[in-house]
């Protein structure tokens, strides 16, 4: 019988794993003539705030029994 303990994020770290991306959040004024154009205005209050953290800490046990 072998016993097996696991922890997963020992220090409790939520690192942000994903944000919000999106610049805009509707269309620019002339669109799609203007789609590339780089001095759109930013309009998504939003962008650049976290969305998505890594998972805290956990913990896992198991027995496994060999013959």
């Amino acid at each position: 019988m072998t016993l097996n303990a696991y922890v997963f994020n020992v220090f409790k770290n939520q690192i942000a794993i994903s944000r919000d991306d999106a610049w805009s959040t509707s269309p620019p004024e002339g669109f799609p003539a203007t789609i590339y154009d780089p001095n759109q205005k930013q309009n998504n209050v939003h962008y650049g705030s976290i969305t998505g953290r890594s998972d805290p800490r956990s913990f896992r046990a198991a027995v496994r029994i060999s013959f």
